[in-house]
């Protein structure tokens, strides 16, 4: 059986690209996107198995993935998905289910993946796991490694770990400007897609955080290896031959022939060919200045633990035109959020955040965890902070 690998990022952040550069290699193949289905299926088994009452009163299993703050039940709901073994029975009418909505979403990208994944099956949700994995991997002949792309998902990251010792895990991550630029663009071009700009940025710094806690994580050391969207597409063969060491592999130059089999590209801004890097700063010209104020406002503390810079001079002010973004933003239509609907309630929770950061105060756990996800991650902003204003 070949060993296993997964790639997670947010949406439009160049998840596509990387994977298809992984699945050029001649013994590695990599499904893009099947099985947003489980994750949720699981999820929900796990809420409906585990959780306390006071989390299941407001769960709602239809909803989308949570951002996680704000909400006094999200740290014991985070905690369930990053503790779960999966190993959950999965009734024969759910496995059905299930097997039909993976054999769908498989489709957009691989028809014929599709068809081999019909046959799918097991009596767990980890042995169902493992028969698309086996699928996907008896799709391609002398495959070594056998993976998936997924967004949203990253919240299992450490039960894939634990289910899957010899798996390798890729985070993709992008300047979250230039992420609501490309978001803001294909809403333009397809309405389905208009999704809500203001979650997908909370989802953004949840990414950022939750990736920095597992890169913490001795348990992961030597499984995670980052992936920066500007050097992938600046420097691919770079990337590509630190994508194949990270799996043991050989690098092959035709990695880099992404569009071999006809494909047009992910951008929101028309097709192309190839790896290009023409839209890497194209947020700056599209997107307004209090667009722009509004992605720093809600991701710049997240920011000081990557490469990409907020501007300091509006560093956690709130300003009436920011305010404004946050209520028309709420008035629009979207595919999904993950925000409370409540602008008052979200930008409060966003000014406690840098009130907490400014601050010598010990402050709660559960205070800390539902504006930062972890105290680990909020003491290491709080460090970059004060180690940049010294």
């Amino acid at each position: 059986m070949p060993n296993n690998f997964f790639i997670f990022g947010i949406a439009r952040s160049g998840t596509n690209l990387l994977a298809r550069m992984i699945d050029r290699h001649p013994s590695a193949v990599c499904a893009l996107d099947p099985l947003l289905p489980f994750f949720k299926s699981l999820r929900n088994e796990i809420v409906e198995r585990h959780a306390p009452e006071s989390v299941k009163l407001v769960f709602l299993p239809d909803a989308a993935f949570q951002d996680n703050y704000f909400q006094a039940h999200a740290p014991e709901l985070l905690d369930l998905l990053l503790e779960s073994d999966g190993q959950s029975l999965l009734p024969a009418l759910e496995m059905k289910n299930l097997r039909g909505c993976i054999v769908e979403r498989a489709a957009l990208e691989s028809p014929t993946l599709a068809d081999s994944l019909t046959q799918a099956t097991g009596e767990s949700y980890k042995g169902f796991l493992d028969d698309v994995l086996r699928i996907v991997g008896e799709s391609k002949h002398g495959t070594l490694w056998s993976g998936t792309k997924e967004v949203w998902a990253i919240d299992f990251l450490p039960l894939l770990s634990r289910l899957y010792p010899g798996a390798r895990f890729f985070l993709i991550e992008r300047d979250p400007r230039a992420v609501v630029a490309s978001l803001l663009a294909m809403g333009e071009k397809d309405a389905s897609q208009a999704a809500h700009f203001i979650s997908y940025v909370r989802h953004w710094r949840k990414a950022i955080a939750l990736g920095r806690m597992f890169e913490s994580d001795e348990r992961l050391r030597g499984r995670i290896q980052f992936v920066s969207y500007e050097r992938l597409v600046r420097d691919p063969a770079r990337i590509a031959e630190e994508a194949c060491k990270h799996l043991g592999l050989k690098y092959r130059p035709e990695m880099l022939e992404v569009s071999a089999a006809g494909w047009t590209g992910n951008s929101s801004y028309g097709d192309n060919s190839g790896i290009y890097g023409q839209s890497l700063e194209r947020w700056r010209d599209l997107l307004s200045p209090t667009i722009v104020n509004t992605v720093d406002f809600i991701c710049a503390p997240e920011m000081t633990m990557t490469a990409y810079q907020s501007s300091p001079k509006n560093f956690g002010r709130l300003t009436p035109a920011i305010e404004s973004v946050f209520r028309t933003t709420g008035l629009n239509q979207a595919s999904w959020r993950s925000d409370s609907g409540h602008v008052a309630l979200d930008i409060g929770g966003e000014l406690l955040r840098y009130e907490m950061l400014g601050s010598n105060e010990d402050y709660q756990d559960a205070a800390v965890r539902e504006c930062f996800l972890s105290d680990s991650v909020f003491r290491m902003i709080r460090k970059n902070l004060r180690e940049r204003r010294a």
